[in-house]
């Protein structure tokens, strides 16, 4: 483990030194996690990766619905709640369930 001093401003600011921000590929503007250990009274910090969230169009919902259907009987639900949605189940791509 490497130490290394480091001085914390009035607001709570400090720099990570640059030896530990390149080894963790920390940049400007790098989301980092910083987690505290009640016990220890000690924290370290780790590199943040931010995933997009999809936002499901009616299209994709209906996928989902039309795939996930696991016998016949489930299947049909799944075609009239696709219909509910307003779009014809034969036009989404999706694999019926095996008979």
């Amino acid at each position: 483990m490497v130490k290394h001093t480091i001085t914390i401003g009035s607001k709570g600011v400090f720099v990570i030194p640059k030896a530990i921000r390149e080894s963790l590929g920390l940049e400007d503007g790098s989301l980092a996690i910083l987690e505290f250990d009640e016990q220890t009274k000690s924290f370290r910090v780790l590199k943040a990766i931010a995933m997009p969230a999809e936002k499901y169009t009616d299209q994709r919902m209906a996928e989902f619905i039309l795939n996930s259907a696991v016998d016949d009987a489930d299947y049909e639900q799944a075609r009239n709640r696709v219909k509910q949605l307003g779009i014809n189940p034969d036009s989404i791509p999706h694999e019926r369930p095996e008979r």
